[in-house]
């Protein structure tokens, strides 16, 4: 694919488009450097920032991908997939109130014009929820929230994947298996889903099936290091 930037040209639409392609591909860096290069030339595109931004947590960089929403949410207040996102990246950076903070102001959103937020961004808020009740040890409102988000989304492997993360990081690693066996069977292509399988697999002795999660990120992504640390 030839876009504009590589024929020497400043990055355009159709390098946004590329970007977001590389993404759903599970090229995160690649997609991180083109989309954040588009973000730049194209200061005024909301949906530039946004996608940056998602790319940039999907590769784990995640005070770009929290700088990023803000930008968005700057240009943007009521940017709903943004606001539930952010809320989500400070989440992982273990900024509980701040992310708390950031569901109040979805639900503020959703109150004011319900019919402007998809079920998607919906979803992704409810997801956010449950990661800080159960941070929280409320673990029944947890569960419950947890289960909203996959009625409004069921299709998105980001909800068992990141369930299933928040299990390996508590050393809840047989739990931990389902979740992150249903979210690459949803989304093959995501390396660090496999890496993340991979662990937990580790975790409970399975080696065998750690190994070949290990070997398709790999020819996934040879570059990953995710995957390089968990064959070592």
């Amino acid at each position: 694919v030839v876009t504009n930037q590589a024929a020497g040209a400043a990055p355009t639409h159709a390098d946004l488009a590329l970007g977001i392609a590389e993404l759903q591909l599970g090229e995160y860096e690649n997609a991180v450097g083109r989309l954040g290069r588009v973000a730049e030339v194209l200061p005024g595109s909301t949906r530039a920032k946004v996608w940056h931004a998602r790319a940039a947590f999907q590769a784990g960089r995640l005070a770009k991908s929290q700088a990023s929403f803000a930008a968005a949410l700057r240009a943007e207040p009521d940017h709903s997939g943004a606001r539930a996102a952010i809320a989500l990246t400070k989440l992982r950076r273990g900024n509980l109130n701040g992310a708390a903070g950031d569901l109040l102001k979805f639900d503020a959103l959703v109150k004011a014009n319900p019919k402007d937020v998809s079920n998607k961004d919906a979803a992704l808020a409810e997801f956010a929820r449950s990661v800080v009740f159960r941070s929280a040890g409320e673990d029944a409102k947890a569960t419950g929230a947890y289960e909203q988000a996959i009625r409004l989304d069921p299709e998105n492997p980001l909800f068992p994947f990141g369930l299933g993360q928040w299990l390996n990081d508590n050393y809840r690693f047989k739990e931990a298996l389902a979740p992150l066996r249903k979210a690459v069977s949803q989304d093959p292509n995501q390396s660090v889903y496999r890496v993340e399988l991979a662990e937990a697999e580790m975790r409970n002795g399975n080696w065998k099936k750690a190994e070949e999660q290990i070997g398709k990120a790999e020819q996934m992504t040879p570059a990953l290091v995710g995957a390089k640390l968990a064959r070592a």
